[in-house]
């Protein structure tokens, strides 16, 4: 215990004064040389640790934005336009043409073959969202390389990004063969199982292809990105991975910052998008600047939910797929019978 020694003044001796007379700490307990954790100590800590962990992320988002965002930024090689020469055409869309291209050093290389997209919109947050999986959740979607800006007087300003090649075969395309979904159980497998043609041998495949692509969904939303056009169209089989992988992140919102977030504002396929349209309550105020909304993204990902619509449409898929193939089932025995 830490004293002071006075000197008295009419007979000489000396006495002892605490100077330990601190109130106790709500926390530490008792003071005292030896630290002492109490009970609500320990709740207010670990109640701290689980708030900065909870979905999206405080701390991983501080870390990805102000540490591994920069340390990138300093490291990693850039290109520009003349580096890459444009081969076939893969598909085209309302904000973009998508190629295969190779390097321009060696074009003949198939390991260096890559997939290019010009965006005419949106490609500023298509590079944000992309650059933020690659960093937290690569397996989630196609491996992204770079994406830069490039303006010319006859198209204006265009955004370019590039991806490594993994495969053309978009999941649409794979559900137009009438042997779907036979025709991928080799592909995600490995193998053909030995079993009959029918519900049981569908289901395991179906059930495999659902399971990827709720892995890759669960990295995206732990990480504060809702993708908000999940379709047949935006997932991509990827040949070096035997995976289904997410692709075309220009509708995706990153709620852990407030990226393309606007509340009376939403992009969605009126083909595939659930009735709620909204990925959060309209009355959800516009995102502060990026650390304030960093700071409170647990608290609106609780309230709102925003990544369970994603769910159910991909379950809703496999339903109405289900339905489908038992209607042509149907439609199939009636024929013979006639």
């Amino acid at each position: 215990m830490s004293t002071l020694a006075g000197v008295g003044l009419g007979s000489g001796s000396v006495k002892l004064h605490s100077l330990n007379s601190l109130p106790p700490s709500p926390i530490l307990g008792k003071r005292s040389n030896a630290l002492t954790l109490t009970i609500p100590g320990a709740v207010l800590a670990l109640g701290t640790l689980s708030y900065l962990w909870a979905t999206p992320g405080v701390a991983p988002g501080f870390w990805d934005m102000f540490i591994l965002a920069f340390v990138e930024r300093l490291f990693r090689p850039t290109y520009k336009k003349d580096d890459f020469v444009l081969g076939k055409k893969l598909g085209e869309g309302a904000f973009g043409v998508v190629y295969r291209v190779s390097w321009a050093k060696k074009p003949s290389s198939k390991e260096g073959d890559l997939v290019l997209k010009k965006a005419t919109e949106y490609g500023a947050v298509e590079i944000w969202m992309n650059e933020r999986v690659r960093r937290a959740c690569a397996n989630s979607c196609a491996d992204f390389v770079y994406g830069f800006l490039e303006s010319s007087s006859k198209k204006g300003a265009e955004y370019w990004l590039i991806w490594r090649f993994e495969g053309e075969s978009t999941l649409a395309d794979l559900m137009q063969s009438k042997e779907f979904p036979y025709n991928v159980e080799s592909m995600i497998l490995g193998e053909v199982q030995d079993l009959p043609k029918g519900l049981e041998r569908e289901n395991k495949i179906i059930q495999t292809m659902l399971r990827q692509l709720l892995l890759a969904l669960d990295g995206l939303h732990s990480t504060g990105i809702v993708h908000r056009d999940i379709k047949p169209q935006n997932i991509i089989f990827s040949k070096g991975s035997r995976t289904f992988k997410i692709i075309d992140l220009g509708a995706a919102a990153d709620l852990r910052v407030g990226v393309n977030y606007i509340p009376k504002e939403f992009l969605l396929d009126p083909r595939y998008a659930a009735p709620e349209q909204y990925i959060m309550s309209t009355q959800t105020p516009s995102a502060p600047s990026a650390p304030v909304a960093a700071a409170l993204s647990p608290v609106l990902w609780q309230l709102n939910l925003p990544d369970r619509l994603t769910y159910t449409a991909l379950v809703s898929y496999y339903y109405k797929w289900h339905s489908l193939q038992c209607a042509r089932t149907v439609v199939s025995y009636s024929l013979t019978a006639n």
